[in-house]
């Protein structure tokens, strides 16, 4: 896009989706099954063109801090069936900036 002063600039708005997925296997004793949740994470990244070969660029990445599991592990579970799974969940809400400043041509 064109920015007054004859500057650049970039609006990026993404989206990702994780389907339904699964940790452990069906019918094992040792890793059962353990069912997942799909789950979108919305990002936002706004970049600018300040001088020739500077750049700042802004972005809220999971802008929605949706809490998605990545993935699960079922182990504890050959011994104690009702024990509760472990799951590492997405990266929360990130929100920053960068500076950016490129060498040569």
């Amino acid at each position: 896009m064109e920015l007054p002063g004859g500057r650049g600039g970039s609006l990026l708005l993404s989206d990702s989706y994780v389907g339904d997925h699964t940790a452990g296997y069906a019918g094992s004793l040792v890793t059962p099954l353990y069912r997942m949740p799909g789950f979108n994470t919305a990002n936002v990244d706004v970049d600018l063109q300040l001088l020739r070969h500077l750049e700042l660029d802004f972005y809220v990445k999971n802008v929605f801090d949706t809490a998605g599991q990545v993935s699960a592990s079922t182990l504890a579970n050959e011994y104690e069936p009702s024990a509760p799974v472990p799951v590492t969940l997405s990266r929360p809400r990130t929100i920053g900036a960068e500076l950016k400043a490129s060498i040569g041509e």
